[in-house]
């Protein structure tokens, strides 16, 4: 039987749920909003099937460190709405839109009518717009890795995107290789908590008077560099935007306040991956490629397998690309080697959070940080006279 001892250890990726012959599994959400495997003593018959698929268990781990780079691209989508629609490059939706019109099935992340973040299939090019822009939130997988094996036994053709960890899940479930099956992981900071999302949501629900009717991460109104964190419409024509350094949300989010707890020692970074491509965001482009840049977006793309490089073959020309060597976009995406360190006032966050709101949690807890940069900036520009004094009564 699994035992989550320790909940650094559990990714919630939902293999365990989806392999249990008895349905004995459940994912529960805890104190903090993020969702663990619960199990039914009654249902479960010891088969151990969850505990041999779990892929942070380091036994199970072996086959990732495997993956070798093999190419790297700078590319963005020949599709200018398209890549609009995107959050960087559009590279997602071009190996999707390729995927359903060769008639697969592709599975990734959308809101459902609750603004849940949910992992769901798509059969057609208008589901697949479902999946576009990032979610800055951890997606439910549900029973998705199941659904997924069914359409591979079927013949399909199936790509599977999703959080490294969440790719990791679904190769362990899947017990051996597909030839049909292409995945894609991105670049990850850390999955931040359903719960706090869905206060987030419900707090700008309260502050416009009504319900949400859309809702984006990373609006490019002002551009891909400039791309807002939120973009809220609601049913009364209220409208909200605002910049990623000013939103609660994303302000919490970048500093590590409600953050999984795995991800602060995340199991599947650099090339210990078990996708065949991983996308990102082409940051810092301006410095290493500055003839490349453009506007409404740009992904960096590496790719891990031979399957990644006939993927990436078969949509190359619906994409402006050139190959570029691996290490000049990865200073600039230090998530792909490196886990973000947990912040010190996480804990205080999510008591507040449940006592006062997520707009009292957010700001009540950065304003330590406020205070120990104040303090940090201080000393550093003290320092000088102070040393100068010391050199002084010295001599």
């Amino acid at each position: 039987m699994l035992e989550i001892q320790k909940k650094r250890k559990c990714t919630g990726c939902g293999a365990c749920t989806n392999v249990c012959p008895t349905a004995a599994i459940t994912m529960r959400a805890d104190s903090e909003g993020f969702s663990y495997p619960l199990i039914d003593d009654g249902k479960c018959i010891d088969c151990e099937k969850c505990k041999n698929i779990c892929p942070t268990r380091k036994e199970n781990q072996a086959e990732w460190s495997l993956a070798s780079k093999k190419e790297s691209y700078l590319c963005y989508i020949n599709d200018e709405q398209a890549r609009l629609a995107s959050s960087s490059g559009g590279v997602f939706y071009a190996l999707a839109m390729a995927c359903v019109r060769s008639g697969g099935v592709v599975f990734g992340v959308k809101f459902d009518k609750e603004w849940k973040a949910v992992h769901a299939e798509a059969l057609d090019t208008a589901e697949v717009a479902r999946f576009q822009v990032s979610k800055y939130v951890q997606s439910d997988i549900g029973d998705t890795y199941k659904k997924a094996k069914a359409y591979l036994e079927e013949g399909k053709k199936v790509l599977f995107s999703g959080a490294p960890c969440q790719i990791a899940g679904l190769k362990k479930f899947l017990g051996r290789d597909y030839e049909n099956l292409t995945t894609c992981d991105f670049i990850c900071h850390g999955v931040p908590s359903p719960g706090v999302w869905q206060s987030y949501v419900k707090y700008r629900e309260e502050q416009a008077g009504a319900k949400a009717v859309q809702v984006q991460f990373r609006d490019k109104t002002e551009g891909w560099l400039e791309s807002s964190v939120s973009l809220f419409f609601f049913q009364n024509k209220e409208k909200y935007r605002q910049y990623k350094t000013k939103d609660i949300y994303y302000k919490g989010f970048l500093n590590n306040l409600f953050v999984r707890p795995c991800c602060h020692k995340c199991s599947f970074k650099g090339f210990r991956r078990a996708a065949d491509i991983t996308i990102a965001d082409a940051w810092g482009i301006q410095r290493y490629a500055p003839e490349f840049y453009n506007e409404k977006g740009v992904s960096f793309i590496t790719i891990h397998t031979n399957k990644g490089i006939l993927a990436y073959q078969d949509i190359n020309s619906a994409l402006i690309s050139r190959s570029i060597e691996v290490e000049k976009p990865i200073q600039y995406n230090v998530n792909f080697y490196y886990s973000e360190v947990s912040s010190l006032r996480r804990r205080t966050f999510f008591v507040d959070w449940r006592a006062k709101g997520i707009e009292n949690a957010v700001e009540n807890n950065l304003k330590f940080y406020d205070k120990l940069f104040r303090k940090g900036v201080r000393i550093l520009t003290g320092m000088p006279i102070y040393i100068k004094r010391f050199r002084t009564r010295k001599s």
